[in-house]
This record gives structure tokens, C-alpha cells and sequence, in this order.
């Protein structure tokens, strides 16, 4: 939810989110602002249409479609999924897919909690890495390719990893370096 204070919106809080939960439609004196600005077709009493041209999510359709594919060339992956719920319910789905009860998941000790309890829910075995500790700034450092290999030549039953990176503090961990060796 947004609070903004929206001409024609009386409550004042605009719901922007697909699939356009509007609120009893509070939201369609914003979008046919937004329709009239950037000239697409006025909306009539539902905004089903406007996101109907945006696209979806389930399965991806349209604009979002689009920018999920542009997503994955910049980041040079195999496919990029949009997420909805913000980080944690991102992070526990995302668990819960890879995760499992055949799974032995090697994670950073200093790990957001939604990611042991995405993999918790799946029913996978969960071992931890604790990354250094910067003295001179108070903060942890990325985890170090090193301490995963070792981590890995104790317990060879880990079949998957989770790095935070960049970490809280926007410090970066070698990707390149550890998934290669994953």
C-alpha cells in the first residue's frame, strides 16, 4: 500500500500492486491520471484493462513479460521471475522450491531469517558458514569461496548453497568464483 494523497482517492491510500487490488476501485482516478498523461486508453470503472496491457505475473504475459526477459540478459541468467510479498516472501518461496526434504542447504550464519524458514517449511537440512568479521567497520564480510569448499569437503551431502550478496552493508562476495565451484 501507498499513502499518498491522491485527488479523488477520499481515503487517501492507493493500492499500487497487481493485480490492482483497487480498494473498491480507489484506484482508477490515479490510473486514468496516469491514462491520460501517457495517452493509453481511459479506463471505465475498472482497471482491468490497464493491467491487462501491463501484463502479469502468473504466467508472465505482456509488459511484465518483457522486462522479466530484460532482466535476465543484464543479469545474464537463464530466466528472471518477478516477485510479489517484498524480500521475505520472495525469499521463503524461493526456498520452498529449491529447498526439500532431499535437500542439505549450506547458508551464511548472518542469513535474513526468512531463509531458514523457507527451507525449514520444505523440510531441508540446513547446515551454516559464518562469514569474517570486519573489526575496523563492525560489520560481517561477504562469505569467502574458501570457507564454502571447506564447509563442503566436511558435510559432501550439501547439495545446494544461499549467499546474501551484496551483503546488508553492499559488500560483494566472488559469484562468479562460487558458482563455479558449486
Amino acid at each position: 500500500m501507498l499513502r499518498a494523497h491522491v485527488e479523488g482517492v477520499e481515503s487517501g491510500i492507493a493500492s499500487l500492486h497487481m493485480p490492482g487490488h483497487s480498494q473498491n476501485n480507489s484506484m482508477n482516478p490515479l490510473l486514468n491520471t496516469l491514462v491520460r498523461l501517457y495517452g493509453l486508453n481511459r479506463l471505465d470503472g475498472t482497471t482491468d484493462d490497464f493491467f491487462d496491457f501491463l501484463g502479469n505475473y502468473f504466467p508472465a504475459s505482456g509488459s511484465v513479460k518483457a522486462a522479466q526477459e530484460y532482466a535476465a540478459q543484464l543479469y545474464r541468467t537463464k530466466a528472471c521471475f518477478f516477485m510479489v510479498q517484498g524480500s521475505t516472501g520472495s525469499i521463503l518461496g524461493a526456498m520452498r522450491f529449491v529447498g526439500g526434504r532431499h535437500c542439505h542447504a549450506l547458508i551464511q550464519r548472518n542469513s535474513h531469517r526468512s531463509v531458514v524458514h523457507g527451507l525449514r517449511a520444505s523440510g531441508a537440512k540446513i547446515s551454516t558458514v559464518t562469514p569474517k568479521f570486519d573489526t575496523r567497520f563492525g560489520v560481517f564480510k561477504p562469505v569467502e569461496l574458501a570457507a564454502i569448499e571447506e564447509a563442503c569437503e566436511r558435510d559432501a551431502s550439501i547439495n545446494l548453497v544461499v549467499i546474501t550478496t551484496p551483503t546488508y552493508e553492499g559488500l560483494s562476495a566472488d559469484i562468479e568464483s562460487i558458482a563455479r565451484f558449486c
